[in-house]
């Protein structure tokens, strides 16, 4: 009886324990109660390409809306964009396997974002709205059937729910072809079959310039077209932003892109002395003809490529210093009227923590860029020595702006977490700027006086390979075309020339052969290109790196019914190289060779051009040997550097070794070449010897062939023997008779 009671005891305070647990957990569970009955919907999206088409990439900037009941103001949500299938339930949706028409790069589709409502009223019913953009590098369209995609939607740190939401949309912008309407009347534009083929990749490494300095500054451009090809590219770099400057002429270059494969735009830039640290966008217009095997067409993308500036006194990389190290857009252009997201990432290069780190933006304004829905300051409770947090803030555009990069400031300030020997915290405080590249339809002043300004650009230009050779014409062939859409330009001057410079060399880089350097055209339609060509002669002894050369146009147009006098300029690079004057020598083989010995191989080089060679190899073909350096990969050789090749041949049978040395190497004009020098050698069998003592080799003896039979060459050979013996003992006996006579004439003489 007193056991059971016991028992009872202890099972009776076990439950009052559980309801006092249950108790306390219920004003919590309360206060952050969620119920979602309903699932998200799309309320807008926009796609680029406008239109997609079959086999192509596109990205997708989508707005999502959802009625929850709950008394929260604020979520986190994860959003995975995901293939739709064909029958299958939603929640076998998760798995990426026989897409019907849209597939989704696994390893890029999870993205966050941050769910506010604007309501303040007391209703339990709040409307939550939040963006998600999605990289053209993610989707892509096979162009059959309907077109759908389905979101998975979580709400993080939500108690009691964390079971995801899916949520399909059909897409009616994607179609299987280019439209083929008979109308005439249909004045729909034309559907862009690709799409942007250039992008800075988002996974690089940005390029750094230290204020104050001139350096060359390569950025990551790749050509993301998987089919297709787009032949010679041509990249103009847009306006610098205040403070960067080239360093030398050309702000229009050429290049050759592979598809998919990322290629350098090197920049040689100037920083100002008293540039702030920051991030700076550099805008790229890149021109190139797209070949779809069916039709070439002259395509532009307009991409924006980022550097970063770091201070001159090189405080920002400093020791014990909070580092404002980069930021990134959720998209590479911002049009007007979109919300975006910037992420900014704080860099603690301190051996302690910084407490109560605040990310705050200024230069924000209505008429620009303002926050969506959020402050403009953030938190960071603490970022530890050597760590690294990122803060992301929800913006948007105003929805009548210019095209052009937008300032930012970025101010960051913390306390440190060890006190400083006076007793007080050891504060942190940093700035930088950083640039928004917006795209607008608002007209700028300048655009307002003279809305319909006619503009001249080079729309390609060719001369006749990767580069040009000192003291060797050429040929520059040029494209124009007219820019505007309404005025006609006349009379117009166009002048091929140097531009100015501090070097002579690049002032007399290029003069015109056989011809003037000035062309007069007497109109150009609105939109109408035209070309020139022009013979012209670089310096044989300029030193090799590109040159630019600068086209000047003065002509007239009438605006406004007045006729006006324009001018205008562009500069395009070429690149100079100097002849090829690489040698390779006849080969030095010691030989002949034992078998068993190693023969000594020898070929020297020497570059006695002005330009380096590069990626120099030597193979080693031929018969009858082996050897430990059949294909070797030597590098660079610089302009005035000599060496030689120097290897071993092992023979494999006696005979001869045959065989030749090719050498292979790319020019200065980034052709391959290739030199190929023969060689020979005798190979013996390795002699034997009679004695270890002596060098004389002994002759073999001759072999039989017919004569005396065996047994007869025997018999006479022991008959010799028996006489030999014969004459040994009658020699030994005179001479012991002589000797004996002697000594009796000695004892005769004694007595």
């Amino acid at each position: 009886m007193i056991k059971r009671g016991k028992h009872g005891i202890i099972k009776l305070l076990s439950l009052c324990l559980t309801i006092a647990v249950l108790c306390t957990m219920i004003p919590s569970f309360m206060a952050s109660a969620v119920t979602i009955s309903n699932t998200p919907m799309v309320k807008e999206y926009s796609l680029s390409p406008t239109n997609v088409v079959g086999a192509m990439n596109f990205s997708m900037d989508v707005t999502f809306e959802h009625y929850i009941e709950t008394d929260r103001k604020e979520f986190d949500v994860t959003v995975v964009a995901l293939p739709t299938k064909k029958k299958e339930s939603d929640t076998e949706r998760k798995k990426n396997t026989n897409t019907q028409n849209i597939t989704v790069d696994d390893d890029l589709n999870k993205f966050k974002a941050y769910a506010t409502t604007d309501s303040e009223d007391a209703e339990t019913y709040k409307k939550f709205q939040y963006n998600v953009y999605i990289p053209e590098d993610v989707l892509e369209y096979s162009g059959s059937g309907t077109a759908k995609i389905t979101f998975e939607i979580t709400y993080e740190g939500v108690e009691g729910y964390s079971k995801p939401m899916y949520v399909t949309k059909t897409i009616p912008e994607c179609v299987k072809k280019e439209s083929t309407s008979s109308n005439d009347d249909d004045e729909d534009e034309p559907i862009d079959p690709i799409g942007t083929v250039f992008v800075v990749p988002q996974d690089a490494e940005m390029p750094q310039i230290q204020a104050g300095t001139t350096a060359q500054v390569n950025i990551p451009i790749k050509c993301s077209l998987m089919f297709g090809g787009v032949g010679s590219t041509q990249i103009s770099v847009g306006a610098l932003p205040e403070g960067l400057s080239f360093a030398s002429p050309g702000a229009t270059y050429q290049m050759i892109f592979n598809n998919n494969e990322p290629q350098m735009l090197a920049l040689n830039l100037t920083a100002e002395k008293n540039l702030k640290d920051g991030v700076y966008g550099i805008p790229l217009k890149i021109s190139y003809k797209y070949d779809n095997s069916v039709n070439v067409s002259v395509k532009t993308d307009e991409v924006t490529a980022y550097i970063r500036v770091l201070e001159a006194d090189g405080s920002q990389e400093g020791n014990g210093k909070l580092l404002i190290d980069s930021y990134k857009l959720d998209r590479p252009q911002i049009k007007e009227g979109e919300s975006f997201q910037l992420s900014v990432t704080i860099v603690n290069r301190d051996d302690s923590a910084y407490n109560n780190v605040t990310v705050s933006l200024e230069g924000l304004s209505t008429q620009s860029l303002t926050t969506d829905g959020m402050l403009n300051m953030q938190t960071i409770p603490t970022i530890k020595e050597g760590e690294s947090q990122t803060v992301t803030f929800k913006l948007r555009a105003n929805d009548s702006m210019e095209t052009g990069s937008y300032e930012i400031g970025v101010n960051v300030a913390a306390d440190g977490s060890e006190s400083t020997s006076e007793g007080t915290s050891s504060a942190q405080s940093i700035s930088a700027k950083i640039f928004v590249p917006i795209q607008g339809t608002k007209a700028s002043e300048d655009d307002k006086s003279n809305a319909s300004k006619p503009q001249i650009i080079i729309e390609s230009y060719d001369y006749g390979g990767m580069s040009v050779v000192g003291g060797q014409e050429f040929t520059l062939k040029m494209t124009f075309r007219n820019t505007s859409r309404e005025t006609a330009i006349e009379n117009m001057k166009m002048t091929v020339g140097n531009p100015a410079s501090e070097s002579d060399t690049d002032v007399a880089a290029f003069t015109p052969a056989k011809s003037s350097n000035t062309f007069f055209i007497e109109r150009i339609g609105p939109g109408e290109t035209f070309s020139r060509e022009i013979a012209l002669y670089p310096k044989a002894d300029a030193s090799p790196k590109s040159y630019g050369v600068r086209i000047s146009y003065k002509y007239e147009a009438v605006l406004n019914n007045a006729r006006q006098e324009l001018s205008d300029e562009e500069t395009i690079s070429i690149p100079l190289t100097q002849p090829d004057r690489f040698e390779v020598s006849d080969v030095v083989l010691s030989g002949p060779v034992y078998m068993g010995d190693s023969a000594s191989l020898s070929i020297s080089y020497v570059n006695m051009g002005k330009s380096s060679v590069y990626n120099l190899s030597v193979k080693l073909e031929g018969e009858n040997f082996t050897s430990g350096d059949m294909d070797t990969y030597i590098g660079n050789v610089e302009s005035g550097n000599s060496d030689s090749f120097d290897t071993t041949l092992n023979p494999e049978a006696p005979g001869t070794i045959t065989g030749k040395a090719i050498f292979t190497y790319e020019g200065p004009d980034g052709n391959a070449k290739s030199v190929e020098k023969e060689f020979s050698c005798e190979v013996m069998e390795m002699p034997t010897y009679d004695d270890p003592g002596t060098d004389m080799p002994v002759e073999p003896l001759p072999e039989e062939s017919g004569g005396l039979p065996g047994w007869a060459k025997w018999a006479i050979g022991g008959g010799c023997a028996v006489l030999l013996v014969a004459a040994v003992i009658v020699i030994r006996k005179i001479r012991k008779k002589r000797q004996a006579m002697l000594d009796l004439e000695d004892d005769d003489e004694g007595v």
